[in-house]
């Protein structure tokens, strides 16, 4: 179960919600074609000319399959060239007056990290997501994306399945990969919590999770606990009390279990507090 190259430990699927504490950059789904023919011919190198032909012939997710799976499957030299190009391009044109500034610029900083990886130039692919705190970006199972700077809350489906598409030097399943990739372009817009009385949730499609959050004060506030949760402070100091288990006083980063069986949950404090659950079924 420890192998390094075993893509699947289990049975699930995994989506995920990423909440941002801060500011939060992440790469997420493929971008729409004609915005990424624009930004490729900004980085104008030659070499990437035939899977820009691939996208301009077929604007759609057969195009994208069809340039990314070349890319992925090109031989080891060709993907490192490719890097090697690409990151110099984006070097030189990073800091420019350009709707793709930013793009440009993570482009070059991940060349940097990992030199001659062919996903500094899949990352060109995809879209690129800025979050500010308190928004989050929810990725469904077959999503190809990347975390690329920031702190987040980060709740998953229970499963330890993973499939790398590059930027790393791991294992990379390329057959298995582009079997199971989702290659529909999206435009992920950031998800904003819903405020329900005192807890703001973030409201996904997602069945094995739910994530949301409250601003403590000294004013004590119960909610009903109807299965196991986790309670996370990110913000100042948190107490939980429970007629079935003793107070349990929480600081920043700290976090408890709370099991099925405690009923009324009361919280009270000074900051804010992160609760993970299973998604209430319909």
């Amino acid at each position: 179960m420890d192998a390094p190259h075993r893509n699947y430990k289990d049975r699930n699927h995994k989506p995920e919600l990423l909440c941002a504490l801060g500011e939060f950059w992440a790469l997420c789904g493929f971008r729409d074609v004609a915005e990424t023919l624009e930004l490729l011919d900004e980085v104008r190198v030659k070499e990437l000319v035939p899977y820009r032909a691939l996208l301009a012939a077929e604007p759609n997710e057969a195009g994208i399959s069809k340039a990314f799976s070349a890319l992925v499957q090109a031989p080891a030299e060709l993907r490192q060239r490719l890097a090697q190009v690409t990151t110099a391009a984006c070097q030189a044109r990073s800091g420019q007056n350009s709707r793709f500034a930013d793009e440009l610029s993570w482009a070059a900083r991940l060349g940097e990290l990992y030199p001659g990886d062919v996903g500094v130039v899949s990352a060109l692919l995809l879209n690129l997501v800025r979050l500010e705190a308190g928004q989050a970006v929810y990725l469904a199972a077959g999503n190809l994306h990347a975390y690329l700077g920031g702190t987040g809350v980060e709740i998953m489906a229970s499963s330890d399945n993973v499939l790398r598409g590059g930027l790393t030097p791991k294992h990379v399943n390329v057959p298995e990969l582009l079997r199971v990739l989702d290659f529909r372009p999206l435009r992920p817009e950031p998800l904003c919590a819903v405020t329900h009385a005192h807890e703001h949730a973030y409201e996904t499609p997602a069945r094995a999770f739910r994530l949301s959050y409250f601003d403590l004060t000294p004013e004590q506030v119960s909610v009903a606990v109807d299965g196991p949760e986790i309670w996370l402070v990110t913000d100042g100091t948190g107490l939980l009390e429970s007629q079935t288990n003793s107070p349990q006083e929480l600081a920043q980063g700290r976090s408890a279990f709370v099991s099925a069986d405690t009923g009324q949950l009361h919280i009270s404090g000074n900051g804010r507090i992160f609760r993970a659950r299973v998604a209430q079924l319909a």
